[in-house]
């Protein structure tokens, strides 16, 4: 085990998922590398074909999948966290578009070496299990909660719609009575100065 690999495994069993490595687990972990990604930088976008299996050394990173026209954050990624594994198990494309929420450090492992981690090492198969179980429940959760948002969108779209018609009827007929009124105003306008010289006339030939 050279010394690069040593630091590197020493440095994952700090975290959860890789806590029950040892020595001899070493090619468990070879061919991985640590990067960083500056506040902001995505890491996977969505529909992209999933190459790499990712551990959340420090920093903080979301996850976020687009429903429709929407992007929705559906979890978050702290030290320790790992992400890609579903994609992998799947062989599918990565279904979240995962971003750095500030400056992050990543290991990242290809795809042969997380299928040699699985397959190899116990404790991390059933780790990486009960977060893929933990996940497919989020997500039938979000995208039914998202169902039901969406249900009542179109519920209170609908009402409105009811609501807005009687409205616009009232708003339409009074804007008729108010043009009705005015030409009514112009009609009987003359014939008030009419009936007043009429008025008069009778007025001054009975007193003549």
């Amino acid at each position: 085990m050279t010394t690069n690999t040593a630091a590197t495994l020493d440095s994952l069993r700090r975290l959860p998922l890789f806590a029950h490595l040892t020595d001899n687990d070493s090619a468990c972990v070879e061919g991985g590398q640590t990067l960083r990604f500056a506040a902001g930088e995505i890491i996977v976008r969505e529909g992209e074909p999933a190459e790499h299996f990712f551990v959340v050394l420090e920093g903080n990173v979301s996850a976020s999948k687009n429903f429709g026209e929407q992007e929705a954050v559906i979890t978050e990624h702290h030290p320790g966290g790992f992400f890609g594994e579903i994609p992998m198990l799947l062989n599918t494309p990565y279904f979240i578009t995962a971003r750095a929420r500030c400056e992050s450090r990543l290991f990242q492992l290809p795809k042969k070496t997380f299928w040699n981690l699985i397959s190899t090492c116990p404790s991390v198969a059933t780790q990486i299990v009960r977060s893929v179980a933990a996940r497919l429940r989020t997500l039938l959760a979000f995208s039914q909660h998202r169902d039901k948002l969406a249900s009542l969108g179109r519920m209170a779209a609908g009402l409105a719609h009811e609501l807005n018609n009687p409205a616009a009827a009232a708003h339409r007929a009074a804007a008729q009575l108010d043009e009705a009124v005015e030409k009514l105003e112009t009609v009987t306008q003359p014939l008030h100065h009419c009936r007043v010289g009429l008025c008069r006339r009778r007025f001054l030939g009975e007193n003549l």
